[in-house]
């Protein structure tokens, strides 16, 4: 009976480790099939994400190719107005100093002409300084006259 017992627990033994080893191969190939189902779906869930990052990063290129289109022409239609305004400013202060510079030339025009007739009529008249202001010597003897307008005259000394 010791034999039986002994061949029943090698039967048992044996009979154990076939059952351990295609349990063992079950297990590999359920494990094997998990890993590749799941390396498929993650093989899929990154080629979506690439698409998906793809598409965002054309719609960030096409966004910034439209903002700086947008700063550029900003950039030039500041650029034509400060170019316009110096052209018209600049034109304004020079047509500006020629009008004045025209006014003056008459001014100095008129003022050589007064000088010219003061020095043909009254060139021997003695100008000089009396307490800070212009003064002409006068014949003190002349009689002294009024202008229509009651200014006073007298004559110069010499004439």
């Amino acid at each position: 009976m010791q034999a039986h017992a002994v061949k029943l627990q090698q039967d048992a033994q044996d009979a154990l480790k076939k059952l351990q080893d295609a349990s063992k191969g079950a297990v590999k190939e359920a494990a094997r099939e998990f890993i590749i189902q799941g390396a498929e779906t993650a093989s899929k869930g990154l080629v979506d994400a690439s698409r998906g990052a793809e598409a965002a990063a054309a719609d960030i290129r096409g966004a910034f190719s439209r903002a700086c289109f947008v700063h550029v022409l900003w950039l030039i239609l500041v650029a034509l107005v400060v170019m316009a305004g110096l052209y018209f400013g600049t034109g304004y202060l020079v047509s500006s100093r020629v009008a004045e510079a025209e006014r003056l030339k008459r001014e100095i025009a008129a003022l050589e002409a007064r000088a010219a007739d003061f020095a043909a009529r009254a060139g021997k008249a003695v100008l000089t300084d009396c307490e800070g202001r212009t003064c002409i010597q006068i014949d003190a003897k002349a009689p002294n006259f009024s202008g229509p307008q009651g200014q006073q005259y007298r004559v110069i000394f010499g004439y």
